[in-house]
């Protein structure tokens, strides 16, 4: 999720001040502080609000969704079948007895 163009300078703010902190706190860090600085997008990249999905992409991926769920449930054995089988093996053991 990227942020929208109007909240960078208020996140590099926030950034500058929590690198400042931990590098003046002592606290062991594993890693680079500096990644904390978010990265402005190239100034030519359009900003897609995540809330606002086209029509186009909402129903291409219902429909990725639904055929990954298809091929899910066809690729599993018929739960109905299962048990009848379970229950006919079971009457015959006690039909044996």
């Amino acid at each position: 999720v990227r942020l929208p163009p109007d909240h960078f300078d208020w996140a590099e703010e926030r950034a500058e001040r929590w690198i400042e902190w931990i590098e003046g706190s002592g606290v062991h860090v594993v890693g680079d502080v500096e990644e904390l600085r978010p990265v402005r997008p190239d100034p030519d990249e359009r900003y897609r609000h995540p809330d606002r999905v086209g029509r186009k992409r909402q129903l291409e991926t219902a429909l990725n969704a639904l055929a990954a769920m298809t091929r899910e449930a066809a690729r599993r054995s018929d739960p109905d079948r299962t048990l009848v089988s379970r229950m006919r093996t079971q009457a015959e053991r006690l039909r044996e007895r």
